[in-house]
């Protein structure tokens, strides 16, 4: 265990003075003390209430704790705490932010996502430079086909599960039953079946009109759109003929730790990094945290937590902040945390520039990755296609934010006049059924609750007398909330005369506006945090370190960062897969050969007359010369013709070719850009009248 002391007490002779103009949590602290619970932590004196992360705690050797007193400020725990001899450091529970994004709408396409393949393609409307990317294309020919668990930790507003370009990407936690309210597993956390939300979510409370938050849960549901944008750069599912790709076939664990999408709190990130520090000690393959967010406030405490992530194999990616400044004088944390298992990351732009709002610094910024007009996933509900049915009549509607999601074909039941939306207007019969509410008096969420109480499968909310146009409503947070359309006033009272009649609701995913481009470092993390996690499936014994001079030994230099960060470059996936740059990968040279130098495009291990390249392309052993790609059966039909079956991967095409004589006459393309479908291909020749016809197949690379 590698210890890692805290040097907050002389910090806390200039409290004042040093984080006076920082933004913290009012009354809370994060403590570490100089021993683990086995020795006796002092009680907790009335009005104060002291969380201790017990996997945190274990894997420091120390008791770590969140003190909140109702009755003490800040500035008086830190000089409590700091005055006792048992506490090793102490620090307030610093408010950082979410970036704040710039955001151009737009249509989704891989075209769309320059940082993976840049062609000097319009995106944004900005040309770029052709190459200005990670040459995620060429990597992809370097990676391996099988299926991964490597899991990426997301720590941000939350992630949209249900977007159906992540659906697939999502970690599951085989060992929790959803939504059976019991810790199955075991690990203290009730339900957490894609991650947790630490933060709870902030909404309007009807009773007193103020903001209230209803606190920590199982639901890691986007508060915003930040989170789900950041998940879909690291694993957006690839070859799924919709929308984009992510940086790897990764699964991304879900952290919740803002209440509102702009603010995050150090105690609910440590407590988010406190519960991947329990998974990974389970067994689950978490290699990497992305941290797309931060401010000024050193937490000594944060500090040591992101040590235990890197002893227990873990990378931290942090955004290195928006505010185009230099890091070196001006600390940005976490990003500036002197520890070698961070990855500060700077934005750069599609002429590989560094982006205009990027911070930078040449001793505490490490590498830049694409963060400038970023393709990636919106949240459903943000855009969602509505309207109502009743007969052959269709109303066109808006989903209300937050609203539940319908299939395409929608949900559909007998309607029913629901009033306003008190609790005495819902009718028995609407149970299963549609409710059709008027807008007024109560706030939508009250409306939609009320609806759900009442056993509604979907609301309908049309407009109040004298507004015009379709009612567009808020719910404030997510919440499992049931389908919830917003109508014109002239299209509910049709409606309202056809109470009685079954009717459909649609809510459903609108493929045309499920992304979005956004700007920020906080795009450019989780791409090195997405390459990180391609890295981990292909290099699994490779050390913390190892994996960080993987990535950073390989950038591609580029003069806008000659002087703007340690390693002067931008990340280029392809070359850390490739080090030696002969087109083979390095892990499948390791895996047949002694070292990276036995092994290049034109050797032949085996002597078979195949090139080793050639091997690799082929999926055939470049040590044994039996081994050989080739048509592994053929059949004749007198109805189709000859039918020919060989074995095929990801990510190539194959041609087919015939000769009536191999000797005198040449092979002739008869079929052409014929796509891979693993594990086999097969393919049909036409009837023809020739007397004999030889065929042959050939893959084409490139």
């Amino acid at each position: 265990m590698i210890n890692t002391p805290c040097f907050i007490l002389y910090f806390a002779l200039f409290l004042s003075s040093a984080f006076g103009a920082l933004e913290y949590v009012e009354g809370e602290v994060l403590i570490q003390y100089r021993f683990l619970h086995g020795r006796q932590v002092k009680s907790a004196p009335p009005g104060q209430i002291r969380k201790t992360f017990d996997a945190l705690s274990r894997s420091a050797g120390r008791s770590v704790q969140w003190v909140k007193d109702s009755n003490r400020t800040t500035e008086e725990l830190v000089a409590q705490f700091s005055a006792d001899p048992d506490v090793e450091c102490v620090s307030p529970n610093y408010i950082k932010r979410i970036s704040t994004p710039l955001r151009f709408p737009d249509d989704p396409q891989f075209a769309e996502q320059w940082g993976l393949h840049n062609t000097g393609q319009l995106v944004g409307g900005v040309s770029g430079v052709d190459d200005a990317d990670i040459d995620f294309t060429e990597a992809r020919r370097l990676m391996k086909d099988a299926p991964s668990s490597v899991v990426v930790a997301v720590i941000d507003t939350g992630v949209d599960y249900s977007h159906p370009d992540l659906a697939d990407a999502m970690w599951v936690n085989s060992g929790e039953v959803a939504g059976n309210g019991l810790d199955d597993d075991g690990n203290g956390f009730v339900d957490d079946v894609h991650g947790y939300d630490f933060a709870g979510d902030d909404f309007i409370d009807s009773a007193s009109g103020s903001t209230a938050n209803d606190g920590p849960d199982s639901d890691p549901m986007d508060i915003d759109l930040h989170g789900t944008h950041v998940a879909g750069i690291v694993a957006a599912t690839s070859d799924n003929k919709l929308g984009i790709s992510g940086a790897g076939a990764l699964k991304v664990m879900a952290l919740k730790t803002s209440s509102d999408g702009e603010f995050i709190t150090d105690g609910a990130t440590i407590s988010a990094m406190n519960y991947v520090l329990t998974m990974k000690a389970r067994g689950i393959d978490v290699v990497a945290v992305n941290a797309s967010y931060g401010g000024a406030g050193y937490n000594a405490v944060e500090r040591s937590v992101i040590q235990q992530l890197a002893n227990a194999g873990i990378v931290f990616c942090a955004a290195a902040g928006n505010d185009s400044s230099n890091n070196d004088p001006l600390p940005h944390y976490p990003s500036s945390y002197d520890l070698s298992s961070i990855i500060s990351v700077a934005a750069t732009d599609s002429s590989d520039g560094l982006s205009s709002f990027s911070n930078y610094g040449l001793t505490s910024v490490d590498l830049g990755a694409p963060g400038s007009s970023i393709y990636s996933c919106l949240p459903v509900h943000f855009d969602s296609s509505a309207q109502v049915r009743q007969g052959a009549q269709n109303y066109s509607g808006e989903g209300l934010s937050y609203s539940g999601i319908t299939p395409s074909n929608g949900v559909s039941g007998i309607l029913y006049d629901c009033g306003i939306g008190n609790p005495l207007d819902f009718p028995a019969g609407v149970a299963g059924n549609i409710a059709l509410i008027e807008r007024g008096v109560l706030y939508f969420s009250d409306k939609v609750s009320n609806a759900m109480d009442a056993g509604a499968v979907a609301t309908i909310i049309y407009n109040r007398e004298g507004e015009s146009g379709a009612v567009l409503g808020n719910l404030y947070r997510p919440r499992g909330w049931i389908p919830s359309v917003g109508i014109t006033r002239t299209d509910g009272l049709v409606l309202a005369g056809q109470v009685g009649q079954p009717v459909t609701v649609i809510n459903s995913y609108n493929e045309s506006t499920g992304y979005i481009h956004l700007d920020g470092t906080s795009m450019a993390t989780p791409l090195v945090a997405g390459c990180i996690g391609v890295l981990a499936q292909h290099f699994p014994t490779e050390t913390v370190s190892e994996r960080i001079s993987r990535l950073s030994s390989h950038v591609d230099a580029i003069p806008a960062l000659a002087s703007k960060c340690v390693t002067g470059g931008r990340i280029n996936l392809a070359r850390s897969l490739d080090s030696d740059a002969d087109e083979l990968p390095d892990w499948w040279e390791m895996q047949y050969a002694a070292n990276l130098a036995a092994m290049d495009g034109t050797s032949d291990l085996d002597n078979d007359f195949v090139s080793d390249l050639g091997e690799y392309r082929t999926q055939t052993d470049p040590l044994n010369p039996t081994s050989r790609w080739k048509i592994e059966s053929s059949a004749f039909s007198g109805e189709s013709g000859v039918a020919l079956r060989w074995p095929s991967h990801t990510d190539v095409h194959y041609r087919v070719l015939a000769s009536d004589n191999i000797v005198y006459s040449p092979f002739l393309a008869v079929s052409e850009d014929i796509p891979a479908t693993p594990p086999f291909n097969e393919w049909t020749a036409p009837l023809t009248n020739a007397p004999k016809l030889f065929y042959k197949v050939e893959l084409l690379w490139d």
